[in-house]
């Protein structure tokens, strides 16, 4: 046994793969706390059950598929997220030999790359900011962050968010307050009557050019997926 003062490390050593593979394979015990508690006292450093469990199951086992995601298997994700969500262990389930960990961090990826490209040349009032997987739940939102490695980074970065998609973000942000629109801003006047604002007739050029970019970026998202025209009423 290698002799170490006991105590707790985050990165694994290869001697610590080779206890924790050993021990399993030779107890065969489905107990991680007992597999923690052998490990620690193999190497003579601090293991928890999770590490154990996270380890074995997202690294060391031979099943487990460690290859990039194939353009199959991204689509197959896209996919299944909007069924199961954000749960991780049974999307994992769909796709053979993927693992919890694999699937989260894909979708953390894809999303943090993708903000880096629409924040790109932007006002900050402008910019996305990552606050939950809930942002997913909006089409236009999703569309973005979704989108594959080979959509041109100017696609995105030329995108601008809708008025009712910056508000659904704002109430992600601030859920305990209601979002709404400003009634200081809801009217203008014009001598001594009041017509009400339209922000839709005032951009009409901008949000056809918001929405022809995101009828690209959905090209490379499932071919059945769609954003209906906000001009088609």
């Amino acid at each position: 046994m290698v002799k170490r003062n006991l105590r707790k490390t985050k990165l694994w050593a290869h001697e610590e793969d080779s206890a924790l593979k050993d021990i399993i394979k030779k107890f065969n015990s489905k107990s991680w706390v007992t597999i923690a508690r052998k490990v620690s006292k193999e190497i003579g450093t601090k293991r928890t059950a999770k590490q154990c469990r996270d380890r074995w199951i997202n690294y060391l086992n031979k099943g487990i598929n460690n290859r990039s995601f194939t353009d199959y298997e991204v689509n197959k994700l896209i996919s299944i997220q909007e069924v199961h969500g954000n749960k991780w262990i049974d999307m994992a389930k769909e796709l053979k030999g993927r693992t919890e960990n694999q699937v989260k961090n894909f979708f953390h990826a894809t999303i943090r790359r993708n903000i880096r490209k629409f924040n790109k040349g932007k006002n900050d009032c402008e910019k996305i900011e990552f606050i939950s997987m809930e942002m997913l739940n909006n089409p236009e939102v999703r569309s973005i962050l979704l989108a594959k490695k080979n959509v041109p980074w100017t696609v995105i970065s030329n995108t601008k968010l809708s008025v009712d998609a910056l508000y659904f973000l704002q109430s992600l942000k601030n859920p305990k307050n209601e979002t709404t629109y400003d009634l200081s801003k809801s009217i203008i006047y014009n001598g001594n009557s009041i017509n009400p604002y339209e922000p839709w007739a005032e951009n009409e050029e901008m949000i056809k050019s918001i929405y022809n970019v995101y009828q690209y970026c959905t090209e490379f998202l499932l071919p059945s997926y769609d954003i209906q025209n906000p001009f088609l009423f």
